[in-house]
């Protein structure tokens, strides 16, 4: 990834990071949604922290997704695409 960044090599394709990172974002959110009303219902403070990552992996999936979605529709932007 740096050493791509350096060089300013732009990334080929960035399709499967759209897919990719959408499908994250969808799945994602299921399992932090339900993993908090579990957290709530079972008051465990474990399982809330578990829901804490799982909001943490939305966040990562969204800025996937936006920086591939960024790069498809203004190629001139390539750097700012985490492939």
């Amino acid at each position: 990834g740096s050493f791509r960044l350096i060089q300013g090599i732009p990334p080929s394709n960035t399709t499967m990071g759209i897919v990719i990172g959408g499908i994250c974002i969808i799945a994602m959110f299921i399992m932090w949604y339900y993993k908090t009303k579990a957290s709530v219902i079972l008051n465990s403070s474990t399982l809330a922290s578990d829901a804490a990552c799982s909001l943490g992996c939305i966040k990562l999936s969204t800025v996937l997704c936006i920086g591939s979605i960024l790069y498809e529709i203004w190629p001139m932007l390539w750097w700012v695409d985490a492939a």
